[in-house]
C-alpha cells in the first residue's frame, strides 16, 4: 500500500501550518523538537496547541525561546529569506504566519547568520541524510529566489537571528515531519497566493511577494480575492520542491485529515488542510501535471545536441526530442520539446538558455496519463530478459521488453536484434499471457 499526503491550498500555504499540520497527521512534536536541537543552539520550547478557525479545530505552531532578549527582538524586517511576521498584526513581511510569542522591541542590535553558514551547521549537525537533502533543498529553492529579487548572491543572503532560528524550526522541523511521515508523494491543489499589497522592509510590495512569485513558476495558482498573503516564501518553496503532482480532488482512501492554522484572523479559515491517503497501487493516480519547455534552434550542431540530449536525460528529464522544422529565411531548424517534473522546470529552462543556442524558452503545463510501471525479468535464452509491466487500475495491461536486455541477450546468443525481439515476444506472451 502506497501513503500520498494530499495538501489543499486553497487557503493558502506557510511553513508552520505545514510543520502543524503534519503533526496531526501522527508526527510527534517532541521529535521533531529533538531533531531541531541538534542545529539550533539556543534554548527553546515548541509544541502545539488547538485552535479554532470558524468552526474547524486546527493545530497552531508555538515556539518560545528561554531567552527573553530573544523573545524581544523584532524578527519581521531585517533579513531577505525569513518568511513570518512573529507578528505585531501589522506592516511587517508575510503577514500569514505565526506570532511566535515575540513581543518586539525596536533599536536592538541584530546579529546575522548567512545562508552559507546555515548550510553548513546543517551538513555537519547529526540530523539524518533524507532531513539534511530535503531542508538543504528547501533553503536553496528560498535563497535563489531572494538573490534573483534582491541581486545579491547566495551565499550573501542575510538571516536575522531570530529569523534564522524561525526558519530553521519551519523548514527543518517541516522536513523532519514529512520525513517521519513516510509518504511517497506529495499531491497538492493549485495555489492560493491572495492579491493586493503588503508592507515589506523594502517598501510596499504586491501580493504574491516577488520572492514568493519568483518560487511559484511552473506551479499552478487558483484564484482566492482576498486583499492579504495567503502563501510564504517557505510555503511556496514546499510545493516547488516536494509536490510531485497537482490535481483539485483526492483519490484513494483517507486515512487521516489534519488542519494547520495560521495566526492571522479573516473571514475564512486561515488553514492548511493535510490528507494522509492510502491506495492500493500507484495507478489509482494515472493523470499529473508535467511541464513542457520548447524553443527552436537554426544554429546548433548535430554532436551538441545529441549530447545535450543524452546530458538532460541524465539529469532527470523525464524525455526530450527535436522535430526538424522551416524557420524565417527558409533556415532548416529543429523545434525542442523537453518535458519535465513541475518542480524541475526552472533547472532545465536555465539549462536551455546557458547549453543550447536559443535566446528564448517556452513553458507550459501539461496534463499526462500514465500507465504505473513496474519491472521484471523472465528467463530467455540461458539469459534473463528485462520487461516493462503497465497497469492501469491496477489491471496488468502492457508487457513489452526493454531494448537494452534485447541487445545484451542477442550478442550473447549471436543472433540479430530482430530475431530476439521476436523471441522476447513470444516469451511474454507465454509468461503473461498477454
Amino acid at each position: 500500500m502506497a501513503k500520498s499526503l494530499f495538501l489543499d491550498c486553497g487557503y493558502g500555504i506557510s511553513g508552520d501550518m505545514f510543520l502543524s499540520a503534519l503533526c496531526g497527521l501522527g508526527v510527534d512534536i517532541d521529535d521533531v523538537h529533538d531533531a531541531l536541537r541538534q542545529v539550533i543552539p539556543e534554548e527553546f520550547d515548541l509544541s502545539i496547541e488547538q485552535v479554532n478557525q470558524h468552526g474547524i479545530t486546527a493545530n497552531h505552531l508555538k515556539l518560545h525561546f528561554h531567552d527573553e532578549a530573544l523573545n524581544n527582538i523584532d524578527s519581521g524586517v531585517h533579513y531577505h529569506t525569513h518568511s513570518h511576521t512573529h507578528e505585531h498584526e501589522h506592516e511587517h513581511e508575510h503577514e500569514h504566519e505565526h506570532e511566535h510569542e515575540h513581543e518586539h522591541a525596536q533599536g536592538h542590535t541584530h546579529s546575522h547568520a548567512h545562508y552559507a553558514a546555515i548550510k553548513a551547521n546543517i551538513e555537519k549537525s547529526g540530523l539524518s541524510d533524507t532531513v539534511k537533502k530535503l531542508s538543504l533543498q528547501l533553503f536553496e529553492t528560498i535563497a535563489q529566489a531572494e538573490s534573483k529579487i534582491h541581486g545579491i548572491p547566495v551565499s550573501d543572503i542575510a538571516f536575522h537571528e531570530v529569523g534564522a532560528v524561525d526558519s530553521l524550526v519551519d523548514i527543518i522541523g517541516g522536513c523532519v515531519a514529512l520525513d517521519k511521515l513516510g509518504v511517497t508523494e506529495i499531491i497538492a491543489t493549485p495555489v492560493a497566493t491572495g492579491a493586493g499589497k503588503v508592507k515589506v522592509a523594502h517598501g510596499l510590495y504586491p501580493v504574491p511577494a516577488p520572492a514568493t512569485l519568483e518560487i511559484l513558476q511552473g506551479v499552478p495558482l487558483q484564484d482566492f480575492d482576498i486583499a492579504s498573503e495567503l502563501t510564504t516564501p517557505t510555503g511556496a518553496a514546499i510545493i516547488k520542491t516536494f509536490a510531485t503532482s497537482f490535481a483539485n480532488n483526492l483519490q484513494g482512501t483517507v486515512l487521516k485529515t489534519s488542519y494547520g492554522a495560521g495566526t492571522k484572523q479573516f473571514d475564512h479559515p486561515n488553514v492548511l488542510r493535510a490528507v494522509l491517503v492510502e491506495s492500493a497501487t500507484q495507478v489509482d493516480k494515472t493523470v499529473n501535471q508535467i511541464c513542457e519547455l520548447n524553443c527552436e534552434l537554426d544554429d546548433i550542431t548535430g554532436e551538441s545536441l545529441g549530447d545535450f540530449i543524452q546530458s538532460v536525460m541524465d539529469d532527470g528529464a523525464l524525455d526530450m526530442y527535436y522535430t526538424p522544422v522551416v524557420m524565417k529565411k527558409n533556415r532548416p531548424a529543429y523545434q525542442i520539446t523537453l518535458l519535465c517534473k513541475v518542480q524541475d522546470a526552472d533547472h532545465f529552462k536555465k539549462r536551455l538558455l546557458l547549453e543550447t543556442t536559443t535566446f528564448g524558452v517556452r513553458a507550459t503545463l501539461k496534463e499526462r496519463a500514465i500507465l504505473t510501471r513496474e519491472y521484471t525479468e523472465i528467463p530467455l535464452n540461458k539469459g534473463m530478459l528485462k520487461v516493462k509491466k503497465g497497469y492501469y487500475e491496477g489491471e496488468l495491461v502492457k508487457v513489452t521488453p526493454e531494448y537494452e536486455s534485447i541487445h545484451e541477450l542477442a550478442k550473447a546468443n549471436e543472433v540479430s536484434y530482430n530475431q530476439m525481439y521476436n523471441r522476447a515476444l513470444g516469451a511474454i506472451q507465454i509468461a503473461f499471457d498477454i
